[in-house]
């Protein structure tokens, strides 16, 4: 694939799903935000905390990536390396369930409306982050996890591993909005 077909790929991704999360929980009061299914399973507040502070375990390295080669330029196909590929394989909507990284975990279990424009604002720094990324070298360039920085991942596939998780995330938000009990 052409790196820039990848680029539009990526942020019309990035628009579909912040649109689908927030036609989700703009409706929503606190009390709807904040029901958790059973005390194992988070709220979907929670859930929007969770893709907010995954999210932003990868910016300063984006950040740094991207301003220390600047003359970094596409050539020749797309493609994610192995490491990258298997972790957006795992994070797929239908993959197999992975325990949270403690790194990861939602910073607060009580949240307001506020909670869904704090993640609209990080989707827009993963926009941003993308569109300042789009003519660089998106294999070459790579950066470690910051979860386990044993893994890198080419700075193409970081774009796709963060949207992947929101997708997958939306699906458990859909889930928790169908839970018995869920407060209408």
């Amino acid at each position: 694939m052409e790196p820039q077909q990848y680029i539009q790929g990526i942020l019309k991704r990035l628009h579909t799903i912040k649109r689908e999360i927030t036609e989700l929980a703009e409706p929503l009061t606190a009390e709807q935000l904040n029901f958790k299914p059973n005390p194992k399973n988070w709220s979907i507040a929670e859930v929007m905390d969770h893709i907010i502070t995954a999210n932003a375990t990868y910016f300063s390295g984006i950040a740094e990536l991207t301003s220390s080669n600047p003359g970094s330029k596409a050539s020749g196909r797309y493609s994610h390396n192995l490491m990258a590929r298997m972790m957006v394989y795992f994070l797929k909507p239908d993959g197999m369930k992975l325990p949270t990284p403690p790194l990861f975990e939602p910073e607060s279990s009580h949240h307001d409306q506020h909670i869904l424009h704090r993640l609209e604002q990080n989707f827009r720094e993963i926009e941003t982050f993308i569109n300042e990324a789009k003519e660089m070298d998106l294999v070459k360039l790579k950066m470690p996890s910051p979860a386990l920085s044993l893994l890198h991942f080419n700075l193409g596939g970081v774009f796709d591993i963060l949207i992947t998780h929101a997708e997958r995330h939306f699906q458990q938000m859909k889930r928790v909005l169908a839970s018995e009990g869920f407060p209408h």
